[in-house]
């Protein structure tokens, strides 16, 4: 038995408008932000016009570097742990929930963000410091001693506090456009509570949450780079 054979579409590249857009979008991307950090990682490896680990070398011959390195990894993934662990459920609270005063806790969330990081490390530094205030007012009245903001955890915590808007910003975006029949489903399959959220809320945001912590990540450790070296 013979069977029509169906004609093959032929690709066809339109330069509409949004393909312009598109296209100089991309060259833009690559002339101004891949061309130039290929370039800075291949000249990494080159020293008078020949092959080179020389830098790579001298690099990790000082402990300070590599330890700062390591240091900043380290900072960066946890912040970015702690980042989500705030700013998925609250995320999931404020977009499931009609909660009093949503819209100001949003504009708040938003100038976080606007805000330098240098104001909310001061600010903690003047709250939690050696003399904060807060660290005067438990110390003096109740006989307790905090625990120092200086150090690993002390950035761990400024840093989380001031990136979470990022995941918070992000998984809202994603909860607002899930299909809400997809969580409606699982409630008649008998999937209810954290168990709904954990099979059928988060891998559905799972992308959008990802883009997030590398958003949280990345900035984290960009500044903690810049402040060592």
């Amino acid at each position: 038995m013979e069977t029509a054979m169906k004609p093959r579409k032929r690709f066809r590249l339109r330069f509409d408008f949004w393909s312009i857009v598109t296209i100089s979008a991309f060259a833009f991307f690559l002339l101004f932000l891949v061309y130039p950090l290929f370039s800075i990682f291949i000249n990494s490896f080159i020293v008078d016009g020949r092959l080179d680990f020389s830098n790579y070398q001298e690099f990790f011959s000082y402990r300070y570097y590599y330890e700062a390195l390591l240091n900043s990894l380290l900072v960066a993934f946890f912040a970015t742990i702690f980042a989500c662990c705030l700013g998925i459920p609250l995320a999931y609270i404020m977009t499931r929930y009609d909660l009093p005063f949503k819209n100001l806790i949003n504009i708040l969330l938003v100038l976080t963000l606007m805000s330098p990081p240098f104001i909310g490390a001061y600010s903690w530094i003047l709250m939690l410091g050696n003399n904060g205030f807060i660290t005067n007012i438990f110390s003096d009245w109740f006989n307790i001693d905090l625990p120092t903001i200086y150090g690993l955890g002390g950035m761990i915590w400024v840093f989380s506090l001031q990136l979470y808007p990022h995941i918070y910003l992000y998984v809202s975006g994603a909860l607002k456009t899930v299909d809400r029949s997809l969580e409606e489903a699982s409630e008649g399959l008998g999937l209810f509570g954290l168990n709904r959220i954990r099979k059928i809320t988060l891998p559905l945001i799972f992308p959008t949450v990802s883009m997030g912590a590398m958003m949280v990540f990345m900035s984290a450790f960009a500044t903690l780079v810049h402040l060592d070296y």
